[in-house]
C-alpha cells in the first residue's frame, strides 16, 4: 500500500492565498461606518468573557493605565489589568478564577478620579507621582496585591422601580507588590 501525496500548484497569482487580519477594538474604532460594513465577520477579534471574579485578595499586573473613551463617549482613566493568582477569598467556597484572567476598570471624572486617587494614590506616591498623570504614568506595568471587591448598579424604569442590578468589579485597597 502506498501513501498519495498531491501537491497544489498555483498558476495565478491572484488566487494566491491571503493572510488573515484579526481585527480588535482599537482597530475597528479606526474605521468608518462603511468600511465596517465590509469586514468579513471571521476578521473581528472575538470579545473577552466578561468576569467577575470572586471578592478577595489578588496578585495584580496593571498592563495598561490611560486615559480613554468607555461607554457613551465618556473619558475616563482605563485601567487593563490580569489577576496573577489568587492569595485569598472571602468566601472559601467561592470558585477563584483562572490565573492570567484579565481585568478592565474605569474611572471617568468626579467620583471615578476620587476613587481613582484614593485607591491608587499611596501606591503611586511610593513610584514618585505626585499628580494624577504622573500617577496614570507610574502605574503602567505595575505589579500590585489588591483586594477586589463588587459594585452594583441598579437599572431603574419610568416609575423609578429597579428592575436589574449589575454588579462589576471594584479594586478597593492596593500595596505595590
Amino acid at each position: 500500500m502506498t501513501e498519495e501525496t498531491t501537491t497544489a500548484v498555483q498558476t495565478d497569482d491572484s488566487a494566491a492565498p491571503q493572510e488573515t487580519v484579526i481585527l480588535g477594538q482599537d482597530d475597528l474604532k479606526e474605521c468608518s461606518i462603511s468600511e465596517l460594513l465590509e469586514v468579513e465577520l471571521d476578521c473581528i477579534e472575538d470579545m473577552a468573557e466578561f468576569v467577575l471574579p470572586p471578592i478577595g485578595s489578588y496578585h495584580i499586573d496593571i498592563t495598561k493605565c490611560e486615559l480613554g473613551i468607555v461607554g457613551d463617549a465618556m473619558e475616563a482613566i482605563i485601567l487593563e489589568t490580569v489577576l496573577l493568582d489568587t492569595i485569598e477569598l472571602k468566601n472559601s467556597t467561592d470558585k477563584p478564577v483562572a490565573d492570567g484572567t484579565t481585568l478592565g476598570l474605569s474611572y471617568p471624572p468626579g467620583f471615578g478620579l476620587q476613587k481613582f486617587t484614593t485607591t491608587f494614590g499611596e501606591a503611586g506616591k511610593a513610584l514618585g507621582a505626585t499628580n494624577v498623570r504622573e500617577l496614570i504614568e507610574v502605574l503602567n506595568g505595575a505589579s500590585i496585591v489588591g483586594t477586589l471587591g463588587h459594585r452594583s448598579k441598579k437599572e431603574k424604569n419610568v416609575e423609578g422601580k429597579v428592575v436589574d442590578i449589575k454588579y462589576y468589579p471594584d479594586l478597593k485597597a492596593v500595596v505595590l507588590a
